[in-house]
């Protein structure tokens, strides 16, 4: 299938055959990878076993999130876990244990656990990247909004935290 998609994008000279290739072999080997990890996971089905391995895809996703972003501001790698944990701890416990009954069986557990945390990540970095990017470029529009409130509020002014 690979090598036809190449072949194809090669004919209509696309340019993108090599990464095409690339791209399929690389999620290929990380998809043998993950199996040979998931199989002795799912064959212990210990409840600890899949809550460590439930905070190992956590910190894999805060750490895809945080490499997303073009700009930072401190303390964001604090920001993320939070709304990592909060989103998912919350839905999963409310979706998992609550309204499926699912305890941390983990044929159940970790692949619910890690499509929300897809979802997480996804939601997560897009926001995080457009308020960010709004926050810098747009930084006279969101000024004008912060004199108004320092104005009304009597705040004081902080330096600008947002960095590249």
């Amino acid at each position: 299938m690979l090598i036809a998609v190449a072949i194809t994008c090669s004919v209509f000279a696309l340019g993108i055959e090599g990464k095409l290739v690339v791209a399929g072999v690389r999620s290929f080997v990380q998809l043998l990878l993950l199996g040979a990890i998931l199989v002795p996971v799912f064959k212990i089905n210990n409840p600890l076993l899949s809550f460590a391995y439930i905070c190992m895809m956590l910190l894999v996703a805060v750490q895809e999130a945080m490499a997303r972003p073009s700009y930072t501001f401190p303390r964001m790698l604090r920001c993320v876990y939070l709304s990592f944990g909060g989103s998912v701890g919350v839905c999963g416990f409310i979706g998992l244990f609550l309204a499926l009954g699912v305890d941390l069986d983990a044929r159940y557990a970790v692949p619910l656990t890690g499509m929300m945390l897809g979802n997480c990540l996804t939601c997560i970095s897009v926001s995080l990247s457009a308020l960010l990017a709004d926050l810098k470029e747009k930084s006279e529009v969101v000024e004008h909004y912060l004199a108004f409130v320092r104005h009304v509020t009597g705040i004081k002014q902080r330096k600008n935290t947002v960095e590249r």
